[in-house]
């Protein structure tokens, strides 16, 4: 499907249709669909069982010794148009559906020209100027293109002449006013159907453009979505989504980390904005990738500051764990930073678990964050810590020492909450291997 927006459309002047040949096919593919393969049997049905109707036009009006003829004219011709419906309704009807019009048009006038010119008089002036509806009839009716409604009309008024020029006993005024009628009646017809195929190609671009400006919209109605959710957790997101304004919900036990790089300082002095960007880019997207392989949610980052929880927005129940094995990859990256890059940076860390409340706030900029004690203690131990070290507090320690070496530290006076008991984490147990 081409994405790009439908260009304004432009037509034949005189045929009505696309410059473009492409253009073209798929309209009459598309027209043929929706408008010719619903009305072209129906219509030429109706044709015939009016035709049939009208012979009581006959019986009223027709002289008795020309009745016969008439009659017989008729029927023959609705024989023939039920004969046309009859193969328009087998699986030949796209190529077909062109002649439809113009066979019912040339038959019509042939059958009215034939009465008219054998009946003779007035009534057989009537007959002949029922020639101009089957000039104008099919060509509407059948939405046709101007090409057929100019063959319906140009065959019938041929048909007009040659009938007029064999009948010797017609009045040259009746000729005049019959083919002034016909060339009028058939200009009307070829006007009508220009214009009918106008619309319906207008109609075919606008449907064109408002496709497209649906696929932009769910484009971008993704594209919204999809950056909604690189800001906010999947479920939060949803949340908003579905019309939640006020999102904020208590967690019982979350393990929540602080990280911050040692060095970036010193290193933010020696470099220029675009390079200190980019190493900060680099370090905060291993991290990233990192935090999304253990399913943790990230936070968000202060500066050098890098923060993440474990067991919301969606409850995990070894969040602990897969935070401190987080843990561990984050001072893994950071050597293979220094590794790489010829740098000096340690990251300090800081981990604690237990309870927070967690919401979205703001309108225009929305952002998911964590208020409680446990967040505070989380960024002491990180702040209290030591670069290259990874410090838990009691409750964190308690839930991991089962998987990992830890390392008492003893107590820290720790800023705003006095003397607490704080480890480090160390390697991560080998498979049964006793813990410490």
């Amino acid at each position: 499907m081409n994405d790009a927006r439908p260009e304004p459309f432009a037509l034949h002047p005189l045929l009505a249709t696309f410059r473009d040949p492409a253009e073209e096919r798929a309209f009459r593919d598309h027209f043929f669909e929706t408008v010719h393969a619903l009305q072209a049997r129906p219509n030429v049905l109706s044709a015939a069982l009016a035709y049939l109707a009208l012979a009581g036009i006959d019986v009223l009006v027709v002289p008795e010794a020309y009745r016969a003829f008439a009659l017989a004219t008729r029927l023959g011709t609705a024989a023939l148009f039920l004969g046309l419906w009859a193969v328009a309704s087998g699986p030949r009807l796209r190529p077909l559906r062109p002649v439809l019009p113009i066979a019912v048009a040339w038959a019509g006038t042939l059958h009215n020209l034939a009465v008219g010119a054998v009946i003779g008089g007035t009534t057989g002036v009537v007959y002949r100027y029922f020639v101009v509806l089957l000039m104008t009839l099919p060509a509407l009716i059948g939405r046709c293109t101007v090409r057929e409604a100019t063959l319906c009309a140009g065959g019938s008024f041929l048909l007009l002449q040659a009938v007029e020029l064999v009948h010797t006993s017609a009045d040259p005024v009746v000729w005049i006013f019959l083919s002034a009628t016909c060339l009028v009646g058939g200009a009307y017809g070829i006007y009508g159907a220009r214009t009918d195929q106008q619309t319906a190609h207008h109609d075919f671009w606008q449907e064109r453009v408002i496709a497209w400006q649906l696929r932009e919209l769910a484009a971008e109605r993704d594209r919204s979505r999809q950056l909604l959710r690189n800001v906010l957790p999947d479920s939060i997101a949803t949340r908003l989504e579905a019309g939640e304004r006020v999102i904020a919900d208590s967690h019982a036990s979350v393990t929540v980390l602080f990280a911050d790089i040692s060095g970036f300082t010193d290193y933010a002095g020696r470099v220029g904005p675009e390079g200190l960007v980019a190493r900060l880019d680099e370090i905060f997207r291993r991290f990233d990738a990192r935090c999304a392989a253990h399913g943790l949610e990230k936070i968000k980052t202060i500066g050098d500051a890098y923060m993440v929880a474990g067991g919301l927005p969606d409850p995990l129940p070894d969040h602990a764990l897969r935070m401190a094995r987080f843990a561990r990859d984050l001072l893994a990256e950071i050597d293979a930073v220094n590794a790489e890059r010829g740098e000096t940076f340690a990251v300090r860390v800081g981990i604690h678990t237990g309870p927070v409340v967690a919401g979205v706030i703001g309108q225009r900029k929305f952002a998911y964050d964590l208020w409680g004690d446990a967040v505070n203690v989380a960024s002491r131990m990180e702040s209290h810590g030591e670069p290259g070290r990874v410090q838990l507090s009691a409750s964190t320690a308690a839930l991991v020492r089962e998987a990992f070496e830890l390392e008492p530290r003893g107590e820290v006076a720790i800023k705003g909450k006095g003397p607490m008991q704080t480890w480090f984490l160390g390697p991560e147990h080998e498979a049964g291997a006793p813990p410490c």
